[in-house]
């Protein structure tokens, strides 16, 4: 794929879609709002309880290891979305292949 191509993908789906109703701007955000502040109140509570819960050894060692994963699959996100997007049937093995390469 060239360059040119992926930075073409790439304002596209920057682009919000036509038929998306203006109006409903202002909704998305306050749902989009609640939804995160629900989501971070709920992790909150999970690490407060696991800090009484787990030793401090273990608890560590989750965390960096959830911390690892969570960086690696933000980082390969973007292209499994942009594999997806041009609908190839074998995405799995094309971004398996890519990461090969890059090594």
């Amino acid at each position: 794929m060239s360059l040119e191509m992926f930075v073409q993908q790439a304002q596209n789906s920057i682009r919000p879609p036509s038929h998306a109703d203006p109006s409903m701007g202002t909704t998305v955000t306050i749902l989009a709002l609640c939804a995160k502040t629900a989501s971070n109140v709920g992790w909150f509570v999970n690490y407060l309880q696991n800090m009484e819960i787990f030793p401090t050894t273990a608890r560590v060692t989750g965390m960096n290891i959830t911390a690892n994963c969570a960086t690696a699959i933000g980082i390969a996100a973007p292209y499994v979305v942009l594999l997806v997007s041009m609908q190839s049937g074998n995405a799995f093995w094309t971004l398996t292949l890519d990461y090969i390469r890059i090594i």
